[in-house]
């Protein structure tokens, strides 16, 4: 066992060392197709010195050589090419130019420059069209772009019996040749032997009386070979056809097997004698007792396979949930950087709307502001496919929000379409952000719309439920154990098949056309429901209709309506303050300047917290702080809120960010001199900000 490790690593080792290798002379190939391309014509002594710089540039110098070569029609006009320096050739010690082997009538691939310089008499001239393996990754290589690699070939160079080469093939773009009068595309040949890759790395690590051997592709590779002396009578097969990673390239994968065999000494065959008569006894010992578990094992081996089966579901729908998770964080991204942009655009067209008097260039205005507007919208869709939706939950009682929700769908839906709620008379109070909500019936309902065709009817129920044992959602993963309120959304459209079901929680996945979805509708609602600590679920088949059921959690506190406040705060009005403005998008900070000055309020900006806390140091007080919550530089929004209280218990603070995670708070844990807001930020939330703190 400790010699089949043994052989292993070193094999495993040498398989690196090769890949290593492979990549280090594809960078110096593609440095070098780059000077040829960026040169103004390419001669035998300019491609000498680009090899020997490059070469002097690296440690790894497996190639045996390095050609170029170029299409040309005929042989005479490759001939009439090299012609044209025909004097530079001789002085760089070229042979006389002849193509072989013999082409044919459809064009040539010669090799028209050759390093190093003892290389060039076995390959200057050599026609690789009449050689179809490699032609075609020359081809290929060309249509590409990309570094190729053949299989194992036999080479000119190879009659000293190293073996089979291998050859690296790397196109040049519009490289100039001699004195003709159009650029050519071209294919830069390096040739490795594979047992000068993987054979340094062996030797150096050879162990005892182990002989180690490699098959790349279909040529075999000696990597130790024992002399006569170490071998013994004895031939053990440590690894056998051992499949290693194949060396990889783009459009290339070459396999890479591995086999080793023990030659033991005279003392290591006593051991072995020795330790062979033990197993003997021992095996003879334990053979009662492996008839007696026999059964036993039947019995294991059928629940193992249940339970490998269960495995396998499991690892699927971890699979599932871990790809969905890595889109939402996609788009999530996605929507806070473009709501830095909409905030720009958005800022800057209400403030633009304030000074307009003309009613084209007003009207023109209202409708760019509330395209902008419909954009943050789908923004705040793609965050709550991420759950980075910045959420403000608060206790909502379960008949009147569904009562409001009926009147809005009715209001939103064709008359055809009848809608119809039922609510349990005890249905428990619940927790969750209330537009949230109503953005997700709403998805619901034009979904619902859609599959009736605009005809049909919409049930809306409500009932407690309990999960004690928790429970898995629509897209297959366990919710842990509460108490909920289940909001059934249920149509009697055309429901969904099988496979469509299995994908209906799928961001952008959508059966409609491409005017009429984004596919974010139900996969947004999800995410909602997860941020708000909760799930969905979802049932459907052809013809039958489909319920999707909001799985939302249940509340027992006292219901909170700030709605009141809310008309309180905005009917009060600020006086002219002293604002420090903390934002490091330049776009973003001159909106908030100019909406802040419109209010009549005097401004000062700055690009990070460090800035910001030398501005609170100084004698001028400010009244307001308004920070992004995060920024470059050590101080971060939320630390500059708790440094700057510290500097002025009185300042009143607003944190704005482009999705709640950054913020790493929970809206009703705000204290009273904290606001949030989520960009894209109006004019008139802004107002209503500041008159509330």
């Amino acid at each position: 066992h400790q010699e089949s490790v043994a052989a292993r690593l070193e094999l495993e080792s040498a398989r690196s060392e090769a890949q290593l290798s492979l990549a280090t002379l594809a960078v110096r190939l593609g440095g070098m197709a780059s000077n040829l391309e960026q040169a103004d014509t390419v001669t035998p002594s300019a491609f000498a010195e680009q090899y020997q710089s490059l070469s002097a540039s690296s440690p790894r110098t497996d190639e045996r050589a390095v050609a170029f070569m170029l299409p040309f029609t005929s042989p005479q006009e490759a001939k009439r090419a090299l012609s044209t320096t025909a004097d530079e050739y001789e002085s760089s010690g070229y042979p006389p130019f002849e193509i072989f082997p013999e082409p044919s009538e459809t064009g040539v691939f010669p090799v028209v420059f050759a390093e190093p310089a003892t290389s060039r008499a076995g390959v200057f001239g050599f026609n690789i069209s009449e050689n179809e393996e490699r032609l075609n990754t020359a081809n290929e290589a060309l249509q590409s772009g990309e570094v190729r690699i053949t299989k194992p070939v036999a080479l000119s160079q190879d009659a000293d019996s190293r073996g089979d080469s291998i050859l690296l093939m790397q196109p040049v773009y519009q490289a100039q040749f001699g004195d003709l009068d159009q650029r050519r595309h071209g294919v830069l040949a390096a040739s490795v032997t594979p047992a000068s890759l993987f054979g340094g790395n062996a030797e150096s690590s050879r162990h005892g009386g182990i002989e180690l051997s490699a098959m790349v592709g279909d040529a075999k590779v000696p990597l130790v070979e024992i002399g006569d002396h170490d071998r013994s009578i004895l031939d053990v097969s440590l690894i056998s056809e051992l499949e290693m990673a194949p060396i990889e390239f783009p459009g290339t994968i070459i396999p890479v097997r591995g086999s080793a065999h023990w030659h033991p000494g005279m003392a290591d065959l006593a051991l072995i004698i020795l330790a062979g008569a033990f197993l003997i006894a021992f095996a003879m010992t334990i053979l009662n007792f492996i008839a007696e578990r026999a059964n036993v094992n039947v019995r294991l081996s059928s629940v193992l396979e249940k339970k490998e089966a269960e495995l396998a579901e499991m690892y699927e729908n971890r699979s599932k949930s871990q790809r969905l998770e890595s889109l939402g964080m996609l788009v999530g991204g996605v929507a806070h950087d473009f709501n830095n942009r909409l905030m720009v655009i958005l800022g800057n067209l209400e403030i633009l709307e304030n000074r307009t008097q003309s009613k084209p260039d007003a009207e023109a205005v209202e409708e760019a502001i509330e395209a902008s507007r419909s954009a943050a919208q789908l923004t705040r869709q793609l965050l709550s496919v991420g759950r980075r939706s910045y959420l403000e939950p608060e206790v909502l009682s379960v008949p009147d929000e569904l009562e409001e929700a009926s009147k809005m769908l009715r209001r939103v839906l064709p008359e055809t379409v009848d809608i119809s709620i039922e609510v349990d008379p005890s249905a428990w109070s619940i927790f969750v952000d209330r537009d949230g909500l109503s953005n997700a019936l709403l998805n619901l309902a034009i979904n619902a719309s859609d599959a009736m065709r605009g005809a049909g009817s919409i049930r809306i129920s409500a009932r407690n439920h309990e999960y004690s044992n928790g429970f898995t959602d629509a897209a297959g993963d366990v919710i842990s154990k509460g108490r909920f309120v289940n909001i059934a959304f249920t149509d009697d459209g055309i429901g969904m098949s099988r496979s469509t079901l299995a994908r209906a929680f799928e961001p952008f996945y959508t059966t409609k056309t491409r005017d009429r979805g984004t596919g974010l509708g139900l996969p947004s609602i999800l995410g909602f429901c997860r941020q708000s600590g909760g799930s969905c679920l979802i049932e459907s088949e052809l013809g039958g209709g489909t319920t999707v059921t909001l799985v939302l959690p249940a509340s027992f506190e006292g219901q909170r309506n700030p709605v009141n406040e809310q008309e309180e705060s905005s009917a009060r009005e600020t006086a002219a303050a002293n604002i420090l403005v903390v934002e490091d998008e330049p776009g973003v900070r001159r909106v908030l300047e100019k909406q802040l000055r419109l209010q009549g309020h005097n401004v000062t900006s700055v690009d990070s917290g460090d800035q910001a806390l030398k501005e609170l140091d100084a004698p001028k007080r400010f009244a307001v702080l308004i920070t992004d919550a995060v920024m470059p530089g050590k101080v971060q929004g939320l630390q500059l809120v708790e440094k700057a209280k510290l500097i002025d218990p009185d300042l009143r603070c607003i944190l704005i960010s482009g999705y709640a995670d950054t913020l790493n708070i929970d809206p009703q844990d705000h204290s009273d001199d904290l606001t949030v807001l989520c960009k894209p930020i109006r004019l008139d939330e802004l107002r209503t900000a500041l008159n509330d703190i």
